[in-house]
């Protein structure tokens, strides 16, 4: 989006804020704004809480405009004074916590609330706009993240005499509303593009879940004779596959502790929950193992919060990294079937999940999964059923990661050159033979490889000009030309527009 510029600047002698418009104002916080402190009543005084006066901590700043809290107080608090109130229209901030290691909460107090000691509520003086302020802090997260100190323990805190001296530009009271309420316009509108985004993977998710339980519990034919599988969620399962205990196809062994030697610079990744829940893309490490998995290894988490997304996620180990397996995290290790196979039937099966009752946290002893009914198809069988749905999975995983295309105008059909002829025009003239003819339609099918079509292109030039070179000189194809449109989904070939080879005689170049 592209903004109109206003006809003179000047340099605001603020580095991280460069110019600004001529008529604008620059000004320290604190001439800007009364600031007020927050505090929490006694928990030894029920009195004081479980009222209606909502109290505000820096977990309840995850919306623009703050209208309720988890906690609330009484007014006898209030009016004891042991709890103050802040106006509506008023700007929270966090001043203290963890979350200040990347995130700067700003909210708008949509109603009177108090706050505890961890935030600070900013009250704009007459001339600045409370909208504009919170707008402007928003948008300055940076610089306010750059004035963070650290507490004991590794706590993040904001000195207040630093940041409120920290400059703002303040332009006149008719520019911040407009600006205000151009900016609630436009973000509410980006807002419910993120959520009809975010619904839309959703379903993406729903149905890559729908595919995997349907090909791990009736099969990939649909015309198999079908057999009662005497489990109520399961249903009928195709009547040769064989029902067995996960104890009998699989080694079960608990994690252990490695709290105690979690290090950055430890040489073993610690599989926590966390790291199967986030598919590995969490990570902690560690300077031991104590009980090590191994490649078709199936982690498991064990244990997790009320209605949480961690209970019985799996985690397929593909690789020879050295993984230390921690508490709550089981290992099952396959001595027959197919681990991928095993990995998508057991992978939030409903038979895991049903012990989590949404009120307490969910801890699933060991014999739940020992005892776990599974009927197992052939070998042959579990084969193609994980390739199909590692295909399928792949395919929605790929719509999922580059977000629903549903409002995307189609794209237009990208120009592709025809490379099984000479675009010369003698086309008689074929300098690199049928052998080579065939390398440049090998080497179309590796357009979405990217490193390894980088390479092989740069082989194939160097093998196919010696053959222009000494059959018909002179005369050199064109692979991939400047301008040519690439499709929107495919990882574009490397361009060598204009790059050759020496050769005999001048010639066309090869890229």
């Amino acid at each position: 989006m592209s903004f109109p510029r206003y006809p003179k600047y000047k340099d605001s002698g603020v580095e991280w804020l460069g110019e600004v418009p001529e008529h604008w104002q620059i000004a320290p916080i604190k001439y800007l704004v009364q600031i007020r402190s927050g505090g929490t009543p006694s928990k030894e005084n029920l009195s004081y809480w479980n009222g209606d006066v909502p109290w505000a901590s820096s977990k309840d700043l995850k919306a623009e405009v703050l209208s309720d809290t988890q906690d609330h107080i009484s007014q006898r608090a209030v009016d004891e004074g042991v709890a103050e109130l802040t106006r509506r229209g008023s700007v929270l901030i966090v001043v203290r916590g963890m979350i200040l290691g990347h995130t700067f909460p700003v909210v708008k107090a949509g109603v009177p609330m108090a706050i505890n000691q961890d935030l600070k509520a900013l009250t704009p003086h007459a001339g600045l706009n409370e909208s504009f302020l919170a707008w402007m802090l928003r948008g300055s997260a940076h610089e306010s993240l750059a004035r963070t100190d650290e507490a004991a323990h590794g706590t993040k805190v904001i000195r207040m005499d630093a940041w409120t001296s920290m400059e703002i530009p303040t332009p006149p009271k008719g520019e911040q509303l407009a600006i205000a309420s151009f900016l609630d316009r436009e973000t509410s509108k980006i807002d419910a593009l993120v959520l009809e985004q975010r619904r839309l993977m959703d379903l993406l998710k729903e149905k890559r879940q729908a595919v995997i339980s349907h090909a791990v519990t009736k099969g990939l034919n649909p015309h198999a004779p079908m057999k009662d599988s005497e489990i109520e969620w399961l249903g009928e399962v195709p009547s040769h596959w064989v029902a067995r205990r996960l104890s009998t196809i699989c080694e079960f062994e608990s994690g252990r502790a490695h709290e105690p030697y979690i290090d950055d610079e430890g040489e073993f990744i610690c599989v926590n929950s966390r790291f199967v829940s986030t598919e590995g893309q969490s990570r902690k490490f560690c300077t031991r193992n104590l009980s090590p998995a191994q490649r078709n290894d199936i982690l498991m988490v064990m244990s997790d919060l009320p209605n949480g997304r961690a209970l019985a996620k799996a985690f397929l180990v593909q690789d020879d990294v050295r993984y230390a397996v921690n508490q709550r995290v089981c290992i099952l290790r396959p001595i027959s079937g197919k681990p991928r196979f095993l990995y998508y039937l057991l992978d939030r099966n409903p038979l895991f999940l049903v012990h989590d009752d949404g009120v307490n946290q969910t801890h699933l002893p060991n014999d739940v999964f020992t005892k776990f009914p599974i009927f197992e198809p052939p070998a042959g069988e579990q084969g193609g059923n994980w390739r199909v749905l590692g295909c399928s999975n792949f395919s929605i995983r790929r719509s999922v990661a580059r977000g629903p295309t549903r409002h995307r105008p189609p794209p237009r059909t990208p120009h592709r050159p025809d490379l099984r002829r000479s675009h010369r025009p003698n086309r008689r003239a074929r300098p690199c033979g049928r052998i080579g003819g065939r390398l440049i339609s090998c080497l179309r099918g590796l357009q979405n490889a990217g490193r390894l079509a980088h390479f092989v292109l740069k082989q194939a030039t160097i093998v196919l000009n010696m053959r222009a070179v000494r059959r018909k000189p002179g005369i050199g194809r064109i692979i991939h030309r400047e301008g040519d449109h690439q499709p929107t989904d495919a990882v574009p070939l490397p361009r060598f527009v204009g790059v050759m080879l020496p050769l005999a005689r001048p010639r066309q170049p090869f890229f």
